[in-house]
């Protein structure tokens, strides 16, 4: 029977002597000395004071090192004692040289042979303090904290902290293990770090700066403060900071990674910016744009490009997030918009309201820079009114202007002229040029009406058909008519005026159909009918049934008889008119504007100290000679021609009788002047001149007596 030989002995020896191989190659303190060749043979038991010291020869520091980690062993033959620390005392054999092995972490620190001579040994292991440091990316680094970790050392994990960073490491490669927890980031790193005697610290810079400070600004360079928007700034999912646009415009993020953030930015409910921020160790101040403009200035302007200001006007701005905002427009039409967006976010909508059209007009507009202008299609507007063909509107004529919106018609001027006026110029208001009008003029009756598809140049021009018609009327003479009256009815109305050096006025003559009648002397001399056109015209010329009449009174020889009175009478059915005159010194007698309607009866009367004429006249007549019987006229005797021859008869007779008497009365008494004057000459002694004066007295006598003789066969 074979005996079975175990191979577990052999296998341990030569695990032992590779081990041992190893130590020695490895670089580790042996100090100086010389090793007996043989173990002694006699056993003594001595206690030896070990210190183990770190590879400087320091102290370990307890507040850092667990020396139950620190396993010291002795081995002599086949006699080991093994002590945990870093200050024991151990029970040997004696004194002599030991195998010595250190372990920390069951990693070999120390293995030798040692010749333990005295009471104390110090045993100086491959073990030093080594520091971890962790530093951001600045430059220069700063330090961090908040960071934690450990070293993987044999069967132990050597821990430290941001508070604690120093720790007692073997010589070798390990891995080890760092988590640095920011304020705003979390880096964890697995690595592997190689101890050697000169090694001290570890210092490792993480991808992370002390802070990035983000700056928001607007599209035109101001500050978003005020804008109800919120921003948040994400890493990997998870948000490093947030910032309210409300209250700043700056966002300091501490202790951000070294990588690209995102960055989100909310108006409202509604993401306005999505933007990714690249952290650059050499930029600390990152400028983030929002796509808004701050202080829009919108410029609101009519169609004419006149600022858009009024009170009757209401501004309600939709923005493109569906608010709500009422604006109010200065006086040179200009609004602010705090914050407007650009129009990748949609436009804007400005809604006008205008209170006396009771309607709502919209414009749509996009923000692309800090002003806007907004183009409308309203108009300042006026009311213009005139007369077509008159100098002046009539009084109580009122104007109606309604709009005609979607909500029906709407009235948005009513006046009414108080007097008599040139024109009317009345302001409407801003009103839109492409609105439908419809304005009404009413006058006594009249009604006209006016339709506007817009309104062109700011102007609503209302020409109201009311005229001035000039009458113009004359005689069948030809010569102007006075002191007649004119009457124009139109429709309804009727108008009155006194006929004045052949003219009338009417004024404020509605276009229409018209009639118009003259009476003179309440007698009816002319009727027309006028067309609209005709008073369009705004003249008449007339025609009227008046006639002077001329009338010439003479006697006999075509002898003037003035003072003759000179009666005219018209019969026109019941109507009559009488009117008289009295013949100057040529014997004219004039009868002016005499009427003589159609169809009348004109008679005339001319009578003379006693005497009457009468007769029927026409009026194509130009003068009427009328003859009386006056042959003559003395003072206050007139007498025809019958008359007068026989008064002359009579007085012819009587003067002849009177002659005849009166001559022989004449004889009588010179044939007694004769004797009476011979006496004298006899008495004187002229006798030889007596006879030749009787001569001549009686040649004379005789001359005498034959002219009378001639008168007398005259008259006889």
């Amino acid at each position: 029977m074979k005996t079975k030989v175990s191979l577990m002995p052999k296998v341990c020896l030569v695990v032992f002597v590779l081990l041992s191989m190893y130590s020695i190659s490895a670089r580790v303190y042996v100090p100086r000395g010389n090793f007996p060749d043989k173990l002694a043979g006699n056993i003594t038991y001595v206690n030896i004071t070990v210190h183990v010291l770190d590879f400087n020869g320091n102290k370990f520091r307890l507040d850092i090192l667990n020396p139950q980690l620190i396993v010291t062993t002795f081995s002599y033959g086949n006699v080991s004692i093994s002590k945990r620390g870093i200050d024991f005392v151990a029970n040997l054999t004696g004194y002599g040289v030991y195998n010595v092995s250190v372990k920390y972490c069951d990693v070999l620190v120390y293995n030798r042979p040692t010749n333990v001579t005295s009471g104390e040994l110090i045993l100086r292991v491959n073990i030093t303090s080594i520091t971890v440091g962790v530093y951001t990316s600045d430059s220069p680094p700063l330090p961090l904290t908040n960071y934690s970790g450990y070293f993987t050392v044999g069967n132990c994990k050597v821990s430290f902290s941001w508070d604690k960073p120093t720790v007692y490491l073997p010589f070798g490669t390990f891995d080890y293990y760092l988590i640095f927890t920011g304020l705003t980031t979390k880096v964890e790193i697995n690595d592997k770090f190689s101890v050697t005697p000169s090694s001290s610290r570890l210092e490792k810079v993480l991808p992370v700066i002390s802070q990035v400070t983000l700056l928001f600004k607007t599209l035109n360079g101001l500050s978003p403060i005020g804008l109800n928007a919120t921003v948040n700034v994400l890493y990997k999912g998870k948000i490093l900071g947030n910032l309210s646009l409300l209250r700043s415009d700056k966002l300091v993020i501490n202790q951000p990674p070294l990588d690209t953030l995102k960055l989100e930015a909310k108006y409202g409910s509604r993401k306005i910016l999505e933007q990714d921020v690249k952290v650059d160790a050499q930029q600390r101040n990152v400028e983030v744009v929002l796509p808004i403009y701050a202080n829009v200035v919108v410029k609101v302007t009519s169609i004419d490009y006149e600022p858009l200001y009024s009170q009757d006007l209401s501004f309600t701005l939709v923005t493109p997030f569906n608010e709500v905002i009422q604006v109010a427009p200065s006086r040179e039409g200009t609004f602010i918009i705090n914050y407007g967006f650009r129009q990748d976010f949609g436009r804007y909508i400005l809604k006008i309201k205008s209170s006396i059209l009771n309607d709502v007009f919209s414009y749509e507009f996009a923000i692309n820079s800090q002003q806007v202008d907004i183009q409308t299609n309203f108009r300042n507007s006026y009311l213009y009114v005139a007369p077509k063909g008159a100098s002046m509107l009539p009084a109580n004529m009122s104007i109606t202007v309604l709009y005609q919106g979607g909500g029906g018609p709407v009235v948005i001027k009513y006046l009414k002229t108080s007097s008599p006026a040139p024109t009317v110029n009345e302001l409407l208001g801003f009103l839109p040029s492409n609105g439908i009008f419809t304005a009404t003029v009413e006058y006594s009756g009249y009604k006209w009406t006016y339709n506007f598809d817009g309104i062109v140049q700011g102007k609503m021009n209302l020409l109201v058909p009311v005229f001035d018609v000039q009458l113009n009327a004359q005689d069948l003479d030809g010569k102007p008519l006075y002191g007649c009256v004119a009457n124009l009815t139109v429709g309804h109305l009727s108008y009155v005026q006194q006929i004045s050096s052949g003219q009338a006025l009417f004024r404020y003559i509605p276009q229409d159909s018209a009639q118009l009648k003259i009476k003179c002397q309440g007698l009816e001399v002319a009727s027309i009918q006028l067309l609209p056109r005709q008073v369009e015209e705004g003249s008449i010329n007339v025609t009227a049934r008046v006639k002077t009449f001329t009338v010439k009174v003479h006697g006999w020889f075509d002898k003037a008889l003035p003072g003759a009175n000179v009666t005219i009478t018209v019969v026109s059915g019941r109507n009559s008119f009488v009117s008289s005159t009295v013949t100057d010194a040529a014997g004219t007698g004039v009868l002016r504007n005499i009427p003589i309607p159609l169809g009348s009866n004109i008679t005339i009367i001319v009578s003379y100290g006693g005497l009457v004429f009468k007769k029927n006249v026409y009026e194509g007549e130009p003068n009427i000679d009328i003859f009386l019987d006056v042959f003559l006229d003395i003072g206050f005797l007139r007498l025809g021609l019958y008359q007068t021859v026989s008064i002359a008869v009579f007085l012819a007779l009587s003067l002849a009788i009177g002659f005849f008497v009166f001559r022989r009365l004449s004889h009588i008494k010179t044939l007694k002047s004769m004797f009476e004057e011979a006496e004298y000459f006899e008495e004187e002694g002229e006798e030889e001149g007596l006879l030749q004066k009787f001569k001549e007295m009686f040649k004379k006598k005789k001359e005498k007596e034959e002219e009378e003789r001639e008168e007398f066969d005259l008259f006889g």
